[in-house]
């Protein structure tokens, strides 16, 4: 089976922790870039200064160069952030999504990532759980349907009591309460 090429819509996720983990990594990365230029535009200013007075008249000519170099890194930085972040929150909104679905009874979901993404793991650990429950609800289900049909089969024979009634009425309950449960498999996509 070809598998076909899923893109995402979005670079950002706004409701993913995308965008806390692209700020917090601009912050480190820009006052790192700032420690490293201020380090070397002094380490430049007191050390070849004092060596080399006729130098002094190439000291904007070094910082604007380190300026431009340090802009040149953050942008390439950002892109490279955005590319590896996303390759995470791809994966955790995709979860989400799957796990939503799951509190309010719906088991046919599939996780399903990206080929490059991360958290591969997790999709497979995911749905082998996921494949877990909707085998064990789809036995249940279909013994709880059994249930009720031998249940009142002997309710239209005539011959009951009140423990059959009892009975009949836990199996309707059991039967309509696994009746929630989704457990077929949609077709999902990644995010």
């Amino acid at each position: 089976m070809v598998q076909e090429k899923k893109k995402r819509r979005r670079l950002i996720l706004f409701q993913t922790s995308q965008p806390r983990i692209l700020l917090t990594m601009l912050i480190l990365l820009g006052l790192v870039a700032v420690i490293m230029m201020v380090f070397v535009y002094l380490e430049y200013n007191i050390k070849l200064s004092e060596r080399f007075p006729g130098l002094s008249s190439i000291q904007p000519v070094i910082l604007t160069t380190l300026v431009i170099v340090n802009l040149f890194a953050a942008v390439f930085s950002l892109v490279l952030i955005l590319l590896f972040s996303h390759r995470i929150a791809g994966p955790i909104f995709n979860l989400g999504r799957v796990l939503r679905g799951v509190a309010q009874g719906d088991l046919s979901g599939e996780i399903k990532f990206r080929k490059r993404d991360f958290l591969q793991e997790i999709s497979d650990d995911g749905n082998q759980a996921l494949e877990f429950l909707r085998q064990e609800i789809g036995d249940l289900q279909q013994i709880s349907e059994e249930l009720v049909n031998r249940l009142e089969g002997a309710e239209n024979t005539g011959v009951q009591s009140e423990l059959q009634d009892e009975v009949i009425k836990e199996a309707r309950e059991l039967r309509d309460r696994l009746g929630k449960f989704k457990v077929e498999k949609d077709q999902t996509f990644a995010v």
